[in-house]
């Protein structure tokens, strides 16, 4: 009877996938040095591993576009449609050493019992076969605490390395930046309900975002560019958006001022244009494929910085994946955690709520719509939140903006000032200091 070799093609994906995605060929070159040729089983990741150290010998890193050229596409999305992080990454490559070292002994005692059920020597002789047998797996197994200190080390380093404007991405506007620090390669998911203002508060923060020099790129599959593009303009000139859209010959003749406003305003867009594309219904396919195509054309071409996806649930899947909106959901959150990872940006993926009975509740994260996977791939989810859309203090509309889930940081909730006539979110008008994630209660406005 034939033994099968212990091997695991889940985890020998999940190690090919990061160094596929890593943008940074020392950190890269860390991690082959623990490795080999052997410790991969399947056939096709010992093709993917030997096309990863043939690119990285010659300077580059092993990244989708240079991984085409050795292995098939679908093979390659086959490979990529797992992903470990940098710390999950060593406890990976840690069980992948611990197969190779199984399958090694598996080979290694089979030759001794053949040794010793052909020896015609003495039993002394059979001992020192075994004690030798023994020597062998004990020498065999790797310094675990050695090799896990030099990837962390080598994690560490390449952080530091980096100027603080590198490592994380500013959104431009105060109430975000301190209560969100978000890095590169990290997901913020962004919740709401239809109507509670996603959109305003992504065009918000990439009208302040433009003028500080961030590059981003704004997909939204609901709305056409142009709408968008006139959004932008109203955020930035204060001038009413219905003006612009529909009664701006109007409004220009009774009110002449609006004339410098919008020639300041078109200004700013014109000064800023490297700096933010905006795809709008009609420019694209709203999928995965689409998107990374788009991003890797602006990295390669103009470099980039955050891009902003609105929104995930109606994001188009390939024919294999399953009709089930947690399906699909749970595919496309970890396309868009590849992509975020493999062009080294940040990324904010916008989710609806279900549409239960939420009129006298206030959401949580368990109130996303086919949830699925998006909890435990997000960095950030921060959910956005008016419990009463006709409640006007001042010109603003207070909305609830709040999280529990941050991986470095302490939840927060604030209420923002929702200002209608220009559809954005301008400043934040209430602070509830006495926020507690296990306690989520609205604030008092």
């Amino acid at each position: 009877m034939t033994k099968q070799m212990p091997f695991n093609v889940d985890i020998e994906k999940s190690i090919l996938s990061q160094m596929i995605c890593e943008s940074n060929i020392n950190t890269i070159r860390g991690w082959l040095e623990n490795l080999s040729e052997l410790d991969f089983y399947s056939p096709l990741s010992r093709l993917a591993y030997n096309s990863i150290q043939d690119i990285v010998n010659l300077g580059k890193c092993p990244h989708i576009e240079a991984m085409s050229k050795f292995i098939d596409i679908e093979q390659l999305h086959e490979i990529v449609s797992s992903h470990a992080t940098h710390g999950y990454m060593i406890d990976r490559i840690e069980e992948l050493k611990e197969l190779t070292l199984r399958r090694s002994s598996i080979l290694t005692i089979d030759s001794y019992k053949d040794k010793i059920l052909s020896t015609s020597d003495s039993i002394i002789e059979v001992e020192q076969l075994i004690e030798e047998l023994d020597e062998f797996l004990n020498e065999s197994r790797p310094n675990k605490i050695l090799d896990t200190r030099t990837q962390i080390k080598d994690a560490v380093v390449h952080m530091t390395e980096l100027k603080s404007e590198e490592k994380f991405v500013p959104y431009g506007l105060d109430f975000m930046d301190k209560n969100i620090h978000h890095a590169r390669k990290q997901n913020h998911v962004l919740v709401a309900s239809s109507g509670s203002g996603k959109t305003a508060l992504a065009l918000s923060c990439i009208a302040q975002q433009m003028q500080l020099g961030v590059k981003t790129l704004y997909f939204c599959r609901e709305s056409e560019s142009k709408e968008l593009i006139m959004r932008l303009l109203s955020i930035l000139t204060g001038i009413p958006f219905y003006s612009l859209d529909a009664q701006f010959h109007e409004d220009v003749a009774a009110y002449p001022h609006m004339v410098t406003r919008f020639k300041k305003g078109m200004a700013i867009l014109q000064e800023n244009s490297k700096n933010f594309h905006i795809y709008g219904k009609g420019d694209y396919t709203h999928d995965a494929i689409n998107i990374r195509k788009i991003v890797r054309k602006h990295k390669q071409e103009n470099g980039l910085d955050m891009i902003w996806v609105d929104y995930l649930q109606n994001m188009g899947v390939p024919r294999n994946i399953g009709n089930s909106i947690f399906e699909k959901v749970s595919y496309n959150s970890d396309q868009l955690d590849l992509i975020t990872a493999e062009f080294d940006i940040a990324s904010v993926v916008m989710c609806q709520l279900n549409r239960g009975d939420l009129k006298n509740k206030r959401p949580s994260r368990d109130n996303i719509k086919g949830s699925s996977d998006v909890e435990n791939i997000a960095h950030w989810i921060s959910i956005l939140h008016c419990p009463d859309e006709k409640a006007v203090s001042d010109g603003y509309r207070p909305t609830q903006y709040y999280s529990d889930k941050t991986r470095l940081r302490g939840g927060f909730d604030i209420t923002l000032g929702f200002r209608g006539e220009c559809m954005s979110f301008e400043k934040e008008i209430v602070y509830n200091s006495s926020y507690r994630p296990d306690s989520l209660k609205p604030p008092t406005c």
